[in-house]
Order: C-alpha cells, then structure tokens, then sequence
C-alpha cells in the first residue's frame, strides 16, 4: 500500500500461498517508513470484529510451527488423481496441503473445473462416523445453518474408500476466520450466538449412531496413566534429552501425581447429566466467514456427539481463549439468545476431570507422530493448572450462570 501524504500509523501487507504465510507490518511516520515481519492477525476493526487476515481456508487448526515444508506423498497424490476420476476430473497442476490441518491430510486441489478442497480422512474416522457426520450437517443446512457440504459423485457417493482408507471432496470456500488470541468482545458474543443457534438447531436430530462417550467426555484413569507413562519413559530413556523435554517431562509427572490424587474423579460421576446433540469441535477455526464477518459456513461435523451442553460451550472457550474477564459474559450473553446453558457447577467440574486425564495431545505428538499436535501441549498443561484451583472453577461457574 501506498501512504497517502500526511498519513501515519501500521499498515499490515500479507504475502500468502495456500500453505504458509508472512506478514509484513508497514509502519509511516515523519521519520521514515519501517519493514518489519509481523504476525499474521488483524486488529478489530469499523465493525468491532477481530478478524483474521484473509485465508484460503476450510476451517481446520493450525499445524506446529516447522521450518520443513509440507509435502504430497506418492499415496496421497494417487489417493487424490482416484478420487478426482470418479468425478470425471483430472489435476490441473500438483495438489498443495492445505495449512492448519491436525488430524486429518488436507489438500487444496486444481482441477479444470475449478479447485476443491480433498480431504484424505485419519485412520480413526471410520465409515458411520463419516456419514453420520454428513447427515448431521445436512440437517443443520436444511435449517439454515450455512455448511460445505461434501460433493457426490456421478453414482451418488460422498464418502470414497481406497486401500482401507476414506476420502471426500468439497468445493472450495474463500474466507477468513477470527483470529485466536485477538477476539474481542463483540467477537466472543457473536460466537456465543451462533453456539446457542447451533445447539438450538440441532436439539431435535436423532440417531441411535450418535455417540456420548467421545470428544473427552469419558475417560479412564488407568489409561490416562499409562499414556504419560509412555512418554516419560521416552524421555527418561532418551540418551541426551534437552531443557524442553526436562520441561515437558516434569509436566506429565504433575498431571499423573493429580490422576493419582483424590482430586480425580471417575467419568461416571457425570454419567446423569443432560446431553443434546452438538457439532462437536466448535471453534473459530471451523467457522468460515466472508472479510466484513458474515458467517459462509460451519464445517468440520466428524465430531458430532451427544454432550452435556454446558461442556462443549467449555470446550471452545477454553479453546478459543475466551475465559478471560468480559470474553465469557460476552459468550454466554450471546448464547443465551438461542438457548438456556444450565448445569454449570456439573459442567465446570466434568470439563476439569476432562482436561486432567485427557492424553490425546502426548499421543498423538509423541507415540503417533503427529508433529502438528504439539502445538497444544503448552495450552493444556495451562488449562489442567488453571482448573485444578477449586476457586476459579467456582468463579467460571458463576460466570457462566451471570
């Protein structure tokens, strides 16, 4: 951008392909004006909305930050040209991974008609849960919840086995999405509006294939200890480990010395709570929006489960960073447009015991290899040591209630 004369202040310019992204922040003054790189985020802006910079995005989490690019094995890229042929397409140039994908391998796809979203599915989604996912979404569309819907195929197929492995193909949306760490309050209330909605439009769905043990809503002590023993003993055997694992390591044994404390409590403790059927990983980053805010689509429903709602609303606060002073009474305000959030103390204290015994992050990082979960090691240790004061808990539950 060019300045105009008299003007000053921080412009912000983003160089982004569909995998990564620099940002640079332009800064006019009398003395001059400065380069440097900055941080991909946009402040709130004429409409009181803290948006992202603009992102070719289908709405999944942002991977560990790594120096090595992302590349397209021989697998996934025969997996893409067999799924593309039973659409009748072909590649119109190489298939590029699409940035801020966790658990499942996404591409952004050239085709002569167009480019599309592929999404090559974990190994842990399984066939029900991919199409009960689908039909959650469908339900939600035809009630005006804006979705993505995944595309059929001539003979009517949306889900694609090849070599015991699912595949599905979406037409591409271009969006932006909040930026986490940056919403403000008008932000936190318009996603609290959209929760309540959701929760208020789903309530009715019935599927015997609906799930209520998933998405960290029951657990096992026993499992949970075993799992961080694992990786302690990783790092207690590794020949020369470094201050980071140190860190980590001391991490694991705190939570394991909770796990094994009467500060834990079974899963069934809140086994007689209410549950309704919810999308199941809602956060900012699975909410496309256009650049003056408007919501383009919901997406990512492979989570879809029957839970307790006050739990999930924890979930993404917590997630979203949205504890904070004002941020939960915005949310909370803006869900109780569409829905009433009871069961608060249960709720708090069932997200608490969630989060304690919940390993997913250790495995999937260190016995899995999924570098990209590693980047919520730091955020869940945060959160155990946060929830572990029976005051705050206290303090989180009135809130909710106000």
């Amino acid at each position: 951008e060019r300045a105009r004369p008299g003007e000053s202040g921080a412009k912000r310019i983003t160089f982004r392909s569909r995998a990564t992204s620099v940002c640079i922040v332009v800064t006019v003054s009398a003395a001059g004006v400065e380069f440097r790189k900055g941080s991909a985020e946009l402040r709130s802006g004429d409409q009181n909305r803290a948006h992202s910079l603009p992102a070719r995005q289908n709405g999944c989490v942002s991977p560990e930050p790594s120096d090595v690019p992302e590349t397209v094995s021989v697998q996934e890229r025969r997996g893409i040209v067999e799924v593309l042929e039973r659409y009748g397409l072909t590649l119109n140039g190489e298939p590029e991974p699409v940035a801020l994908s966790v658990s499942n391998r996404n591409f952004a796809v050239a085709t002569p008609d167009g480019l599309l979203f592929v999404r090559f599915h974990a190994k842990s989604r399984t066939k029900e849960r991919q199409e009960l996912a689908f039909e959650v979404a469908d339900f939600a569309a035809a009630r005006g919840i804006p979705v993505v819907a995944a595309l059929p195929d001539a003979k009517g197929r949306r889900l694609h086995s090849l070599s015991n492995r699912f595949w599905s193909v979406y037409p591409w949306v271009e969006g932006v999405h909040l930026q986490r760490g940056a919403i403000d309050a008008a932000g936190a209330t318009m996603l609290g509006e959209l929760h309540g909605r959701l929760h208020a439009t789903l309530r009715p769905f019935t599927d015997s294939r609906l799930r209520s043990d998933t998405n960290g809503s029951v657990w096992d002590a026993a499992q949970s200890m075993d799992d961080l023993g694992r990786v302690d003993d990783l790092i207690r055997y590794s020949p020369s480990p470094g201050a980071v694992q140190l860190k980590l390591q001391e991490q694991i044994r705190q939570i394991m010395a909770m796990i094994d404390s009467p500060a834990s409590r079974p899963a069934s403790d809140f086994a007689e709570m209410t549950r309704t059927v919810c999308h199941g990983d809602f956060h900012e980053r699975n909410l496309i929006l256009d650049p003056g805010g408007e919501l383009l689509a919901v997406v990512d429903w492979e989570m879809a489960a029957m839970l307790p709602a006050v739990f999930e609303v924890l979930r993404a606060t917590s997630f979203m960073g949205l504890l904070g002073p004002g941020l939960l009474e915005a949310y909370v305000a803006g869900y109780g447009r569409h829905a009433e959030l009871t069961q608060c103390e249960a709720g708090v204290e069932m997200w608490w015991q969630s989060q304690l015994h919940n390993t997913w992050v250790y495995r999937a990082r260190f016995i899995e290899g999924n570098r990209a979960a590693g980047q919520f090691i730091e955020d869940h240790f945060e959160m155990v040591t946060m929830f572990k004061d029976p005051a705050f808990r206290e303090r989180v539950a009135a809130r909710l209630r106000s």
